[in-house]
């Protein structure tokens, strides 16, 4: 994906420090919607551009983490698939989530790229050292991000924002070319 984005050195400095990237899941894996059989099962849509991504993400030396206020074991499927090993669910403070895996890793905030999409996400957003919102995201939250994806939640977002890290480092845009 091409993005035309100007990258500034900012930005590439920040993004060259990434090492997680804490996802919140409904709005931004998701289309945000809550899909219901007739017997009352909940359904989600995930992008499968978005599971390559997550896919790529790992190879390239980003942990993907799962921080969601939701709970719901179709997520866990979904984490388990895409290899995800990191996956918290009904969360209420992303940060101290967040905060703990850090000192699990021995890594700061600045090695942290936040995607959210609503309110919750909020403190999570401006404590990464990155952050970033699907299109669709609220305008409130829209402000609160360095980038603003031109992908709404569950069309590829962190497709997007594999393409943006790419820009900024030469060593994922050469995973990107081979895959």
């Amino acid at each position: 994906m091409n993005l035309s984005v100007n990258v500034t050195a900012e930005w590439v400095h920040k993004l060259s420090l990434i090492r997680i990237m804490a996802i919140d899941v409904d709005g931004v894996l998701t289309d945000s919607g809550m899909y219901y059989t007739s017997s009352g099962e909940t359904m989600k849509k995930f992008s499968a551009r978005d599971g390559k991504a997550i896919e790529l993400l790992q190879v390239c030396g980003i942990r993907p983490v799962f921080i969601t206020g939701e709970n719901n074991d179709i997520i866990l499927r979904r984490a388990e698939k895409l290899s995800v090993r990191e996956v918290h669910m009904g969360i209420k403070d992303k940060v101290a989530v967040a905060g703990r895996l850090l000192g699990k890793y021995a890594l700061g905030w600045e090695n942290v790229l936040a995607v959210g999409d609503d309110w919750q996400d909020v403190p999570l957003l401006r404590a990464g050292g990155f952050s970033c919102c699907p299109a669709d995201a609220l305008p409130e939250i829209q402000r609160q991000v360095q980038y603003v994806c031109r992908r709404r939640g569950g069309e590829g977002v962190i497709g997007e924002i594999l393409a943006l890290c790419a820009a900024a480092r030469p060593e994922i845009a050469a995973v990107l070319e081979k895959a």
